[in-house]
């Protein structure tokens, strides 16, 4: 009898905790600014680590790098409540881009669905020509990040 305690016991406090880290990831926030803030801390980078901060379809996303991550690329979509209440999320995957030694250019497409339940298209490359191809736009529309030598589009589907 005092087994079966014992393990009723260990799976509340499993149960609790998992809870607890679920409450977490969807802390919110007043200010836009404090959620993207508690987002760069989550994700152990700083504002330097932003790429860009896009609004698409009425949503916010912000691009950025995590160097600890193998210098992974990631969004960020800060959702906004009826309540008026911000959440960082991340949405889609991470992605690595390493140089190839034969020289093939890296090129992504992700579709990304946020928590308000909208698609949304990125495109992530290194090769202009290449990205507009893809994306099926003009190479003009394309962003570039000088910095990581990136061109990328966020468009809604």
């Amino acid at each position: 009898m005092k087994k079966f305690y014992l393990i009723f016991l260990m799976v509340i406090i499993l149960v609790g905790c998992q809870s607890n880290k679920t409450f977490q990831a969807n802390k919110t926030f007043l200010t836009y600014k404090s959620a993207v803030e508690y987002g760069l801390q989550n994700e152990g980078i700083t504002k330097d680590g932003i790429i860009d901060e896009i609004q698409v379809g009425g949503e916010q996303f912000i691009i950025f790098t995590n160097p600890n991550l193998g210098d992974s690329i990631a969004i960020a979509n800060i959702n906004v409540d009826k309540n008026g209440a911000y959440t960082w999320n991340l949405v889609g995957s991470r992605v690595v881009f390493a140089m190839c030694s034969d020289h093939h250019t890296p090129s992504v497409k992700d579709e990304i669905q946020t928590i308000s339940r909208k698609k949304i298209n990125f495109y992530l490359g290194t090769d202009k020509t290449k990205l507009a191809w893809m994306a099926d736009v003009d190479s003009e529309e394309l962003k570039y990040d000088e910095k990581r030598e990136l061109y990328y589009i966020i468009r809604e589907i």
